[in-house]
């Protein structure tokens, strides 16, 4: 290595490895239209937060479904899992005594 390079330690390079990504990825995120949603959770802060303003609170409520899709039966709800979990419990209280 060269002369210079020898005072640097493996967490200063890292540490300024992972600054210059953190700072390239703040200036791709800048190149992002206002409407757009480039990621997983909006942004790389993951604050989920939209300025777009065509839902309000005055129009929320006329929102109607636009698409479904039916697991035809192969999930099945929470609420009758925990009472499948309960029933095994109680079954098996009864049968230690």
């Amino acid at each position: 290595m060269p002369n210079g390079w020898d005072n640097f330690s493996q967490p200063a390079i890292l540490s300024a490895l992972l600054v210059s990504l953190a700072v390239s990825g703040n200036a791709q995120q800048a190149k992002t239209a206002p409407g757009d949603w480039p990621s997983y959770n909006h942004d790389m802060a993951s604050t989920r937060y939209s300025l777009l303003t065509q839902i309000n609170a005055k129009n929320v409520g006329t929102l109607k479904s636009a698409w479904t899709y039916s697991l035809k039966g192969k999930a099945r709800r929470l609420d009758s899992a925990v009472e499948d979990r309960r029933a095994l419990r109680s079954s098996s209280t009864a049968s230690c005594t």
